[in-house]
């Protein structure tokens, strides 16, 4: 099963951090510039209670790609799938753990069941080349939004 796992800290509280993950339509400020080209992220589907949460649906511009949000434990966890793509049975999952110092470690991690064919197996590369970008722009967003 191929999976990816990207780890940082922050300096940032977790409401902060937490603020920035969950936003599925802001966080086009988190894409890298190669991946500006899929779209603007756009919500869908509302998830319930929390319109983030559990069953929201994120769209990127008019890719055939949806998230579907699976868990949503504010301010520590939310977990997503994706639907609609060239990968089988990938889940995602952010962890924000708030650390002594205030501050907040972040965790990003997918694993998937099969890539199908080659552009299965690319979209993986790709995907999760664009899970350590966006991580570390998660760190720099929260650390300006923090002062």
């Amino acid at each position: 099963m191929p999976s990816y796992r990207h780890e940082a800290s922050t300096t940032a509280p977790i409401k902060v951090v937490w603020d920035i993950v969950q936003d599925h339509e802001g966080m086009g400020v988190l894409l890298p510039p190669g991946g500006a080209r899929a779209g603007k992220p756009w919500l869908a589907q509302e998830g319930s209670p929390d319109r983030n949460g559990v069953g929201a649906v994120r769209r990127f511009g008019k890719m055939p790609l949806a998230e579907r949000v699976v868990e949503f434990e504010p301010p520590h966890k939310m977990v997503y799938t994706i639907e609609e793509a060239p990968i089988q049975g990938y889940r995602g999952t952010i962890e924000l753990s708030e650390r002594a110092d205030g501050g907040t470690d972040i965790a990003w991690s997918g694993s998937f069941d099969k890539p199908s064919g080659v552009v299965g197996a690319v979209a993986v590369k790709a995907l999760g080349a664009t899970v350590s970008s966006m991580l570390k722009k998660v760190v720099e967003v929260a650390e300006t939004r923090a002062v």
